[in-house]
């Protein structure tokens, strides 16, 4: 998922996620995983999300693999 930068830091990402999370969750989820924008890699850390493998290139910019135990 991603926000359009004018809805950046408005706490919008925050509620997608958690309740991407919640759903999983409910639905008996044991992992959820992103390819989360470089940028973007705070905004998962303090989510509680970890970071797996090195980083890679998108048409989009640099990425990281992340993840969460649900």
């Amino acid at each position: 998922m991603a926000t359009l930068p004018e809805a950046r830091g408005t706490g919008a990402g925050t509620v997608v996620v958690r309740g991407a999370v919640e759903l999983a969750r409910t639905n008996g989820g044991e992992l959820l995983w992103c390819e989360a924008r470089e940028s973007a890699v705070g905004f998962y850390l303090r989510s509680g999300w970890q970071l797996w493998g090195e980083g890679f290139r998108t048409d989009h910019g640099p990425h990281r693999y992340m993840w969460i135990e649900l």
